[in-house]
């Protein structure tokens, strides 16, 4: 799954630091235009919010603390109505939030909300993870598919051993990085994965010669591995 969402400007959609997601201020801006009226563009604000924490496997309701800026304080209860009406679908529990006026904002919106999500599944944790090692940042990738792993582990969910996987991998990838092709490594990541079709396809890795082109093949390969399943952590 890709996110077809593109930052406005110099800056990230998103950072992850420890279990908190960062999401930066999202207009009413749907990829093409602004939309016209505040109730418009609050919703389609908060579209590209959702489509940010689904992409990392999250939800509305793993939103922990919102910022809703406006030039249009003196309709508040425009954009109350429609941001009860989204949340209310995730559950009883809304976020914390405050609310600020503002002269201006970027593009001449009405409407920016920004987000704090807290990521609370060994999924997430891996999506994560999956996001960081298509961008290319496999020390990052390999940090969350490590924890994801051993979470999953200590709680015996059913996916450790693909967690497992994918950690090898990214740590296959560091060293690939580095211009070290650690055959054992790879090897070691081929057989922690499901002995099916997926292992098939990890297998035919070990044919390919160029780095480029196998950094491609992992990318494309983490990226299309799905995980649907939400397991909530416990502390």
């Amino acid at each position: 799954m890709e996110l077809d969402l593109k930052p406005l400007g110099p800056y990230s959609l998103f950072r992850v630091e420890g279990n908190f997601v960062f999401i930066s201020g999202q207009i009413g801006f749907d990829g093409k235009e602004l939309k016209s009226t505040l109730e418009e563009q609050t919703s389609q604000a908060l579209k590209n919010i959702y489509k940010i924490l689904v992409y990392l496997g999250l939800s509305p309701s793993d939103i922990i603390k919102a910022t809703i800026f406006t030039t249009c304080m003196d309709q508040a209860d425009k954009i109350n109505a429609v941001w009860e009406n989204f949340f209310r679908r995730f559950g009883e529990n809304l976020p914390s939030r405050s609310f600020v006026g503002v002269s201006a904002l970027p593009r001449s919106a009405l409407v920016e909300i920004e987000a704090i999500a807290f990521v609370k599944s060994s999924v997430s944790l891996y999506k994560v993870g999956r996001h960081y090692f298509v961008s290319g940042d496999f020390m990052r990738a390999h940090e969350f598919f490590e924890r994801a792993w051993r979470i999953s582990q200590k709680r015996k969910e059913k996916n450790a051993d693909v967690f497992r996987g994918f950690s090898l991998l990214s740590a296959f990838a560091i060293k690939l990085e580095e211009g070290k092709f650690n055959r054992n490594l790879l090897k070691k990541a081929i057989d922690t994965f499901p002995k099916s079709k997926t292992n098939k396809i990890l297998k035919s890795i070990l044919k390919i010669k160029n780095k480029d082109e196998l950094i491609d093949y992992l990318k494309n390969f983490v990226m299309s591995y799905e995980i649907k399943e939400k397991q909530t952590i416990e502390d």
